[in-house]
């Protein structure tokens, strides 16, 4: 049974947490780097350990930082929220070694669907429908462009890490697209880049499996919003 959870993230995210958590009767705390001291999910949570320096390498990503956090508040539990550790399997596993649980999917299931390509994979090994593409991840312009060409026009190129939308290319719809400018210029550790076919639909839509163990939240399972193609 948890008693008390370390919130290892800031902002809005860790005060949204932290309220849910209070709700359900356990115990918070958080952590913060030097330059958010003052931040508002310090304020708001009270009990808070710094991390290090500014930088989230130093701070927010640092995972011995983060479990000499938990002992020191007397946590049995870490929410890692969004972003920074939430879906780094070597965090989830050192959380293992030191005897505190992650509130979050088990290192595996990270490793098998927290990339884009290798999700994929997963999705058409359980006979669910994936949109038409490559099979993994690619790196040659060249190579792309060959995939490119056969198959329907528009595609998306995306960055298997990156996030927001960084690294994203949409070729026009017409024509095979001669070599993007952008294609040599994928955010810094994207590495591979999957290319799928685009769907340029009215509205963006979202799907969120949920990963065993404790849910963090409730998960997105389905989500849409309005898009600029939409006509109402």
């Amino acid at each position: 049974m948890l008693k008390k959870v370390l919130i290892a993230n800031r902002g809005e995210i860790a005060c949204r947490i932290a309220r849910t958590c209070r709700k359900l009767g356990l115990e918070v705390a958080t952590v913060h780097s030097s330059a958010d001291r003052f931040a508002r999910h310090v304020r708001e949570i009270g009990e808070s350990v710094e991390l290090g320096g500014a930088a989230p390498s130093e701070s927010y990503l640092n995972i011995d930082a983060i479990i000499a956090a938990a002992r020191r508040v007397g946590a049995d539990a870490v929410h890692p929220g969004y972003g920074f550790v939430s879906e780094n399997p070597a965090f989830v596993r050192a959380l293992d070694a030191a005897g505190l649980t992650f509130i979050g999917p088990r290192a595996d299931t990270i490793e098998r669907v927290g990339g884009k390509a290798s999700a994929k994979r997963e999705a058409a090994c359980l006979g669910v429908p994936v949109i038409p593409g490559s099979e993994s991840g690619m790196t040659d312009p060249a190579e792309v462009l060959n995939l490119v060409r056969g198959m329907k026009l528009p595609v998306l190129l995306k960055a298997v890490a990156g996030g927001g939308g960084r690294g994203q290319l949409g070729p026009a719809r017409g024509g095979c697209p001669g070599a993007h400018p952008a294609l040599g210029h994928l955010p810094v550790g994207a590495g591979r880049g999957p290319g799928g076919r685009g769907r340029l639909a009215g509205r963006h839509a979202g799907v969120r499996a949920p990963g065993r163990h404790h849910r963090r939240g409730r998960g997105r399972l389905t989500s849409d919003g309005p898009g600029g193609a939409a006509d109402s």
